[in-house]
């Protein structure tokens, strides 16, 4: 990961929370989820009952996860994705993730306004040769984070060189389910490979 996080871009009104992105540049009809249970289930099902207050549940499934699961390597990761990542993704996949927002709408053709995308990963784990990116969502049955997911592994892609989509899957999860795609699955082949 890069040694300083742009805490500047956390704070700004203007770019777009990975949270609340619209899903349009996915193809969701290739979406194949799998549903299990496994020790992310079982450390919410022990951890989310003891804890009074809805606002702590994550921080405190997040430092129990962190301390006792020994694939969780980290928790509460800042990612972001400054325009010209999101260019170069837009142009490798193919796809429009954020659209472009003129300068000056009277004056279309003075340019546009720098996108930015911004977002923290819950739990980042490592296993079994890949990257596991996990959101936890009390209500993990209704509320289908799926775009949320593919930013934080597209934006993982651009921040740790040599990490490929290829490597990655993401899970959002409760006490009682853990949904699990590929997001490579979501988006077109590579239309050529970045150079970093």
């Amino acid at each position: 990961m890069p040694g300083a996080c742009p805490r500047s871009l956390f704070k700004r009104d203007d770019g777009a929370r990975a949270s609340k992105l619209p899903h349009d540049f996915l193809a969701l009809d290739r979406l194949t989820v799998i549903e299990k249970k496994n020790t992310a289930t079982d450390a919410a099902a022990r951890i989310i009952p003891s804890v009074a207050s809805n606002r702590d549940r994550h921080s405190r499934l997040q430092r129990f996860m962190l301390a006792n699961d020994s694939v969780t390597i980290a928790v509460e990761v800042p990612i972001w994705l400054c325009e010209d990542d999101i260019a170069a993704l837009e142009d490798k996949y193919r796809v429009t993730i954020v659209p472009r927002q003129p300068l000056d709408p009277a004056r279309p053709a003075a340019g546009h306004q720098p996108r930015q995308i911004t977002g923290h990963i819950d739990f980042l784990q490592a296993r079994n040769g890949a990257i596991h990116i996990l959101d936890y969502k009390p209500d993990a049955r209704t509320n289908k984070p799926v775009a949320q997911l593919a930013i934080y592994a597209l934006a993982l892609t651009r921040l740790v060189p040599g990490l490929r989509l290829f490597d990655i899957k993401c899970a959002w999860f409760n006490e009682t389910c853990y949904n699990e795609f590929f997001p490579r699955l979501l988006l077109p082949r590579p239309s050529k490979p970045l150079r970093w």
